[in-house]
């Protein structure tokens, strides 16, 4: 596929609406006032469930050694049997089912858990937080295609040790934390901001649309698709004309 056919619009999120957020996730002063870890998803989705009952018979049991003030809490529609079990029985673990505001919700927690092992395309659940400045420890699944591996404070862990290393240091190291909190918004904003992004795609629409006779002479393969595309319709309709006279001659 020539790459002058493809344009990479990614999911994008509307920084404008969460600006009040976005300032005040710039800020220092919520740290005293956030409490407990994270975890969100709808919870029927197969890599969502693989990840929290990775969580809870894994990783959590260690994280809650270490810091045994704070909980767990889950977040999302459509739990099932097996997970309330599971969460019943994991010491310092909330459910709270489905919640309807969750970005403000979000703003209360001190750190977000995504131990997503597999599942494809880009990961709104460690988006969204990282967008709205809640310090979010991911796996190498969870953090494709967001652009933080290269950032120390953001990378994703390799190992379910450095998953929980990771976790227990946003939450009780001030410094670390607030550092993770400005980055996460900052890469947001750079890769993913919906105004941003479909500015680039409309550009790219107009450029294409007012030099049209030249955009589909240097494919030549997409002219060829579009003219079998439309005989294969006029057959077809001359098919189903004779088709219909023998069922019905008159």
């Amino acid at each position: 596929m020539p790459e002058s056919l493809l344009y990479y619009l990614p999911l994008a999120i509307e920084f404008d609406q969460i600006n009040d957020n976005q300032k005040d996730s710039l800020k220092d002063g919520r740290w005293s006032e956030r409490r407990h870890f994270l975890w969100v998803g709808n919870r029927t989705h197969n890599p969502n469930d693989d990840s929290l009952k990775y969580l809870l018979q894994i990783l959590w049991p260690s994280i809650q050694a270490e810091i045994p003030e704070a909980e767990l809490h889950i977040v999302g529609p459509n739990g099932t049997e097996s997970q309330r079990q599971l969460i019943a029985k994991t010491k310092s673990v909330v459910d709270l089912g489905w919640v309807d505001d969750l970005p403000k919700l979000m703003m209360d927690y001190r750190v977000n858990l995504a131990p997503i092992r597999f599942g494809a395309g880009l990961k709104g659940k460690i988006m969204q937080p990282l967008a709205l400045g809640l310090p979010t420890v991911s796996s190498a699944i969870g953090a494709e295609g967001l652009f933080i591996e290269t950032i120390p404070e953001l990378a994703p862990a390799k190992s379910a040790d450095e998953f929980i290393g990771k976790s227990i240091r946003l939450y009780t190291d001030r410094q670390y934390w607030q550092q993770s909190k400005t980055q996460g918004v900052q890469c947001m904003k750079q890769h993913f901001s919906l105004t941003d992004t479909f500015t680039g795609f409309q550009e790219n629409l107009r450029a294409i649309k007012n030099d049209l006779d030249t955009h589909r002479k240097r494919h030549f393969m997409g002219q060829i698709l579009q003219n079998q595309s439309l005989n294969v319709t006029k057959y077809m309709g001359r098919w189903l004309t004779l088709k219909n006279q023998s069922i019905s001659p008159e």
